[in-house]
């Protein structure tokens, strides 16, 4: 695939305190942070937003103390040829504190976000299966107890084991998720999904090499791969990929993304670096679940 990184642009979402939205676009300068996995860890994005006119400003405002008043936000970005082009969501979630401040010259709009508001400590199930049920039976249950919050929740193939004994469950449901499969449970873009370490999740990006960004070389750090790349909106936790690098042919071969890292700047008035810092964990075998969320479900070819 030829490598197309140019003309970057975003559209960012936000909730107001009156029941509307703002959507704020480029060529407004923007600086972004936005931080997924597939781990228990809450997804969390910051975003600074340089000038917005005085109304914009006033209507984006939330105490990092206001723990009911929820708010959502959704990230779009990614490169664009043409107007009809649509971006790729790189962030849905929830505000947790939204402020704005002058410094020097420029008015800046800094806002500090989550993906996790379903997982929130007051949520609570408390539920008791039959002996026999099955730990796809028990995920379900728990899961049931999410949907009210989340959009959707995928469960992998591979959680068939029976109990011979009644089972209680009884906490915050996403703790419960993670027990139940051994802390394969994890939310990103509002979604949930539960998937053991052979389970991976369809993706649009299948190959990363220095044709489609990839920049340096590929670094060890314990059992995972860590690897910079240009900015890439499409990847997501839980996907395989394939690595290829020319200059560590030792890294070469199929992962799984564990962690992703988007930062970087955009802005019509001025030039700004935008990159993706992935964390892999080398995959040996493995299945591509069905998303719920995307209704997708393909097939990779090793």
């Amino acid at each position: 695939m030829a490598l197309r990184k140019f003309n970057r642009s975003y559209i960012l979402k936000v909730e107001t305190n009156d029941g509307d939205h703002i959507v704020i676009s480029y060529p407004l300068t923007i600086n972004f942070n936005v931080a997924r996995n597939n781990l228990a860890a809450t997804n969390t994005a910051t975003f600074s937003i340089f000038n917005l006119n005085e109304t914009s400003r006033a209507k984006i405002y939330k105490d990092v103390w206001d723990v009911k008043n929820l708010k959502a936000i959704q990230f779009f970005a990614g490169y664009i040829d043409s107007e009809t082009d649509a971006l790729p969501r790189v962030f849905n979630g929830t505000v947790k504190r939204a402020f704005s401040q002058r410094q020097g010259p420029n008015f800046t709009t800094e806002i500090e976000a989550f993906d996790g508001q379903i997982s929130l400590p007051d949520k609570e199930v408390s539920l008791t299966l039959p002996a026999g049920a099955t730990d796809k039976q028990a995920l379900d249950a728990a899961g049931a107890a999410l949907k009210t919050g989340a959009n959707t929740l995928t469960i992998g193939e591979s959680y068939k084991n029976g109990m011979q004994r009644a089972r209680a469950m009884m906490g915050n449901p996403l703790e419960i998720l993670n027990q139940i499969s051994g802390g394969g449970a994890f939310i990103d873009n509002g979604n949930v999904y539960v998937l053991d370490e052979t389970e991976v999740l369809p993706g649009k990006i299948r190959l990363i090499n220095k044709d489609n960004g990839l920049l340096g070389t590929p670094k060890k750090s314990e059992i995972m791969v860590e690897v910079d790349m240009l900015f890439e909106p499409r990847l997501r936790p839980s996907q395989l990929i394939e690595l290829q690098s020319e200059t560590e042919r030792r890294f070469d071969g199929l992962y799984k993304v564990t962690g992703i890292v988007h930062t970087g700047t955009i802005s019509g008035a001025m030039g700004g670096d935008c990159r993706t810092s992935l964390t892999l964990l080398r995959q040996k075998d493995y299945k591509v679940v069905f998303d719920q969320s995307t209704f997708e479900y393909m097939a990779v070819r090793k």
